[in-house]
């Protein structure tokens, strides 16, 4: 047992000896010793409580109090052990892992961790703060957009989404200077209808003089993101990721525009989670027509979904991030920047803090930082000094092939879009099949079903009508044209005939 106990001391940071006389002329450990070996804990006295809690682990050996296999220190000791520990500025945890296998006392990971948060390389090296992720409000479709200038596959491209719709717009650019930007956004706008509220970053071409004048007369407000900080622009930053992702799975043959227009049209049409409906629906109000064929009414988007939707993301975000609202900064308060550029030894003074942008000063400049690029300095480290300043002041969209239609089919009356007619369920091949009503006069085609005249009758047409609910839905049958027959049936009549 001794072996094993002078090996254990042996590792400690300090000599056992040391160890030893600072455990005999420190009150506490000796009568602490006293108690193990005499395993009597009467009338103790409240400093010797939290050595009670453990008296079954503690030992006394060689004028050494042991807790299991650790060394207890003594008060004089504990604030050079942890430096000793802390020397090499270790993380967190390797610093504690040190310190909890080699030596105790009560209050150990507190006044370690204590000891660490007041290391100023430490305190430097830390990784950026992280804060809680702020949904962005619901907005009214086409309100508020956002945009930025993207280069795809060494493609300069201008890219637009709408925070109500989620509705995206890429635009090849054959210049990025701030008039060409204008001229797109002026397409943009001619299309769709001037916005209220337009978000981009700080590049050159938005913080042009042209592109205020430009925003100012169509009486747009313009808002810029946070300096550095491309996650406050973050729904047209996720629109870039997906576009990559996206563009990467389609045949490099086909040309970059085919491409990209393929894969907006995917985004339009995809129902977004946040809506509860797609793009295109939001904005427009209708369900665009795809190569999929669909039935259904247009769906409007639904706010209350978005909030729950919304508040859901941000409560997984917030808790698998571990992360909290950062407190407000009070204007005059010493911070660091921690933007990835700007020197951390320096020191700042806030100015005002601006809902998550805090502007800072080091009095000859302002600058304006995200939150979490803005650390408060709560000490000064030791053997730093600073003297502090004075005065603190798109390709053509395809061709779509005309459909046959017949004159004398039903449409829907305006009472029945106002909501009357409530059914209207797709009908089934069985009830189609029911209401076949067959031709008076097969060969000539001039009257079917209930007595409706063919348009457009032709020698040799052989057609019979199918309705459902009084509605006509399609004819089948056979048809002469060009001197050759064709036969009509619900599939067919999408053919050019």
């Amino acid at each position: 047992m001794r072996e094993y106990v002078n090996m254990v001391l042996e590792e400690a940071p300090v000599g056992i000896d040391e160890i030893r006389r600072a455990s005999e002329d420190d009150p506490l450990i000796s009568s602490l010793m006293k108690r193990v070996i005499t395993a009597s804990w009467r009338d103790r006295n409240p400093q010797e409580e939290p050595y009670f809690l453990v008296r079954e682990q503690l030992t006394a050996i060689d004028g050494a109090l042991l807790f299991d296999s650790r060394y207890v220190l003594p008060e004089n000791l504990r604030q050079p052990i942890l430096r000793l520990a802390h020397e090499g500025h270790p993380g967190r945890d390797a610093f504690l892992d040190t310190l909890r296998t080699r030596v105790w006392w009560p209050g150990l990971t507190k006044d370690a961790t204590a000891f660490a948060e007041q290391c100023g390389v430490c305190w430097r090296r830390r990784s950026n703060q992280e804060q809680d992720l702020q949904p962005s409000e619901v907005e009214s479709v086409w309100h508020k957009l956002a945009i930025d200038l993207v280069s795809i596959e060494g493609h300069s491209c201008l890219s637009i989404i709408d925070y109500g719709s989620r509705y995206p717009e890429v635009i090849p650019l054959g210049s990025t200077i701030a008039t060409a930007v204008i001229d797109k956004l002026m397409e943009v706008f001619a299309r769709f209808g001037l916005p209220s509220v337009l978000v981009t970053d700080n590049g050159p071409q938005f913080i042009a003089a042209e592109m205020e004048q430009f925003l100012k007369q169509l009486n747009i407000r313009h808002v810029h993101s946070s300096p550095r900080y491309p996650r406050s622009n973050g729904m047209v930053e996720r629109l870039h990721r997906v576009l990559r992702e996206r563009l990467k799975g389609l045949r490099p043959s086909i040309s970059f525009p085919r491409r990209l227009q393929q894969v907006l049209m995917d985004i339009r049409n995809s129902t977004h989670r946040m809506l509860g409906t797609t793009p295109s629906e939001a904005l427009f109000g209708r369900v665009l027509l795809t190569r999929v064929p669909s039935y259904h009414h247009p769906v409007m988007v639904n706010p209350a979904h978005q909030l729950r939707a919304k508040a859901k993301m941000a409560d997984a975000h917030d808790a698998r991030r571990g992360v909290h609202p950062l407190p407000t900064l009070k204007p005059g308060a010493t911070v660091i920047l921690q933007d990835g550029r700007t020197d951390t030894t320096k020191r700042w003074r806030v100015v005002e803090q601006y809902g998550r942008q805090v502007g800072v000063s080091d009095g000859k400049r302002i600058l304006l930082r995200n939150r979490q690029h803005v650390r408060q300095y709560n000490r000064q480290p030791e053997g730093e000094e600073q003297d502090m300043p004075q005065a603190w002041t798109q390709t053509p969209a395809p061709a779509v092939r005309a459909e046959t239609t017949w004159n004398n089919t039903p449409t829907l009356a305006d009472s029945e879009r106002e909501g009357e007619i409530t059914d209207h369920t797709p009908p089934t091949r069985s009830s189609m099949e029911t209401c076949v009503e067959p031709s008076s006069n097969m060969t000539g085609g001039n009257s079917v079903g209930t007595g409706n005249t063919d348009p457009d009758p032709r020698s040799g047409d052989d057609l019979t009508e199918h309705r459902h609910s009084g509605r006509t839905l399609y004819k089948s049958g056979t048809v002469t044209r060009s001197g050759r027959q064709v036969k009509l049936s619900m599939k067919a009549q999408e053919a050019d005939i």
